[in-house]
């Protein structure tokens, strides 16, 4: 009898563990317990299935206005004259009078030709090299981010890419388009945070001068090129991005036109994911389109000319401050939403040259930058028949808008309309 009693106890007891088992596995196979992370399908009233997740948070509205300037091209005197104000601004005494319009963007973009390297001595034509001073400089003057692919990236060998790293990193300036010889798995871009948008810069050059880069530390635009579009179409597809902004050094010095393969380029990156692309390397303005992107029209400059250089040419020596005005409407993507141009003339000679907007220059001088710049940034290299209409609403004699407006006060220049440029009426 005893032992009946033990047998029948523990089947009991094997009967629960049992029973156990099978509620907790039911629990765990079936529709998990609500939490915030877990999408739970309820019955609504009618008996149908309805999804109780909270949906996915949509970005909301934000509006950013970007700067862009040309090459940073310092021909000896420029640098002797930085030398000589290492006091009173250095390298930026150069571009003192533009200033608060430099600092009235959200972010401000460059051209940085040439290297910043240390080990080497200054140079200039045809072998530039830039004292260690001049990220920080940069950095004061409200530029965020440069590009370190052009033609005179190799002019100090690998360890002169190595060494402008190193002194932009330590400025804490961020560059696109190249890489240490020690982080060749590096990616080619970078990505600014400015106003909550993130967004990936992409650089490339079309040459280093035929300087070899055995390393491979240099993107070239078109020895590269598949590999390019595939970088831009995977930045554009990543969902923790905002937009890709490709700056390209190409084309031909002293011609006022795109080269064919240049532009196709271009239409290529807009198409592959590319927000905008806004190139250098002429040394002189050229135009800028409008190009359609399925049901949208997207931004190409195909020259900045140069920010600062030694030339005497007028072409040279006239180029514009690009800004763009970037939106993203609350749930929506980001996009170009307005245009803006201000001419600019760099002034002076000897030790005291200065970048100031043409429209301040009371001179033959003057009046022929804004000619050019007038000439070139006026008139759309093809303007799309569905953009006609936006056009003719806003074009001034030769094509955009031209607003007289004057100087800048410390706080910024006036606010802008879309499509316009700004021409400084001067004191």
């Amino acid at each position: 009898m005893q032992r009946a009693t033990v047998i029948r106890a523990a089947l009991v007891a094997a009967g629960l563990a049992a029973a156990t088992t099978l509620l907790l596995r039911a629990r765990r196979d079936g529709a998990p317990e609500k939490s915030p992370s877990s999408p739970v399908s309820e019955l609504s009233s009618t008996g149908t299935a309805r999804d109780t997740a909270p949906a996915e948070p949509q970005p909301p509205a934000a509006h950013v206005r970007i700067g862009f300037v040309g090459d940073v091209l310092l021909h000896m005197p420029l640098q002797q004259q930085a030398r000589a104000q290492a006091h009173s601004g250095g390298f930026a005494s150069l571009w003192r009078p533009l200033l608060p319009w430099m600092r009235s963007v959200d972010l401000l973009y460059a051209n940085l030709e040439g290297p910043v390297s240390h080990s080497t001595p200054h140079g200039s034509y045809p072998l530039f090299n830039y004292d260690f001073s001049l990220p920080g400089d940069l950095v004061s003057s409200h530029i965020g981010v440069v590009s370190t692919a052009n033609n005179h990236a190799l002019d100090r060998g690998s360890r002169g890419v190595d060494e402008t790293i190193q002194n932009l990193t330590a400025a804490g300036l961020p560059f696109t388009g190249t890489h240490a010889s020690t982080a060749l798995d590096e990616p080619w871009h970078v990505v600014t945070n400015v106003q909550g948008l993130r967004l990936a810069w992409v650089a490339c050059t079309f040459s280093t001068n035929g300087l070899p880069d055995r390393k491979g530390q240099v993107l070239d635009c078109h020895r590269q090129r598949e590999e390019l579009l595939s970088l831009i179409r995977v930045l554009a597809g990543d969902r923790s991005l905002d937009g890709v902004i490709v700056t390209p050094h190409w084309g031909v010095e002293n011609v006022e036109r795109p080269l064919p393969g240049d532009r196709a380029l271009a239409h290529a990156m807009l198409q592959a994911g590319a927000l905008t692309v806004v190139a250098a390397h002429p040394h002189v303005l050229q135009p800028w389109e409008m190009v359609p992107v399925g049901s949208e029209r997207r931004f190409v400059l195909y020259s900045l000319g140069n920010f600062v250089n030694g030339n005497a040419r007028l072409t040279w020596r006239t180029s514009t401050l690009l800004m763009l005005d970037f939106e993203r409407p609350a749930g929506g993507r980001l996009n170009v939403v307005g245009v803006h141009a201000l001419p600019l003339l760099l002034t002076g000679g000897g030790l005291s040259r200065q970048l100031v907007p043409a429209g301040s220059v009371r001179s033959a001088d003057g009046l022929a930058a804004l000619a050019l710049h007038r000439k070139l940034l006026g008139t759309a290299v093809e303007l799309p028949p569905t953009f006609d209409a936006l056009a003719e609403a806003v074009r001034g004699p030769g094509g955009l808008t031209e607003a007289r407006e004057p100087p800048p006060s410390p706080a910024g220049p006036p606010a802008l309309g879309p499509l316009t440029t700004v021409v400084s009426a001067g004191p």
